[in-house]
């Protein structure tokens, strides 16, 4: 499926889609560059941005390149190569975020996190093997989403199996070390989150419990 997304930087609008990305002057709309090739996400820091490219031949594994730009003269560098991850069955769930000092690329059964000065690997947790999310050692399904804050990554996991036997978790981790502080089950329920309201501190997870026929919300105080 297609998709396409719009970023602003202090002085371009970058639009991104699966064929690669286009920035324009965002006073007068004049094309400053454009840059072929799959990119799955943008992440911007002032007139710096970050393109997440996937360099993989079609249906292969994942192959992603973090590609720094500047938003007015275009590509400047590789920064990252991220180990190789599992086809996705949704583009729309790769991401790339760029939060104080820490760019994470997360994919649909982990996140891998690093340090945006040193390009370095800080860590990284999947459900799984990230080349292959069916080695969990157990017969169940895994969905993997996550929330970003300064101080941690809120990750919500959706567990099921044919037999419908369901639990969701969140799982509060150390954005600076990858230390799990805390964990939250739900139980048997089609779960949708975390959702950050960084405004009143809060992370929201929605849940559909079975025979109910409303949704519930549970909101955490942001650790």
């Amino acid at each position: 499926t297609g998709y396409a997304e719009l970023h602003a930087t202090d002085h371009a609008l970058i639009y991104e889609d699966q064929y690669g990305l286009t920035a324009f002057d965002i006073k007068d709309g004049t094309k400053l560059f454009e840059e072929e090739g799959v990119c799955r996400d943008v992440a911007v820091d002032g007139s710096t941005f970050y393109a997440l490219a996937d360099e993989a031949d079609a249906f292969s594994d994942s192959l992603y390149k973090v590609v720094e730009f500047d938003d007015q003269e275009g590509k400047k560098e590789t920064i990252i190569e991220a180990p190789e991850v599992e086809e996705p069955y949704e583009i729309g769930e790769i991401k790339l975020d760029l939060v104080d000092d820490l760019l994470y690329i997360t994919v649909e059964n982990g996140i891998l996190t690093y340090d945006i000065n040193s390009h370095e690997q800080l860590w990284s947790v999947s459900i799984g093997d990230l080349k292959d999310r069916s080695e969990t050692g157990d017969d169940y399904n895994y969905w993997f989403s996550a929330g970003i804050t300064g101080n941690h990554v809120y990750a919500f996991t959706e567990k099921s199996n044919v037999a419908n036997d369901r639990d969701n978790f969140l799982t509060v981790i150390d954005s600076k070390t990858g230390e799990v502080k805390n964990q939250y089950s739900f139980g048997k329920a089609i779960g949708a989150g975390p959702i950050i309201d960084e405004e009143n501190g809060n992370v929201m997870v929605y849940l559909q419990y079975f025979n109910d026929e409303g949704a519930q919300g549970f909101i955490l105080p942001i650790e």
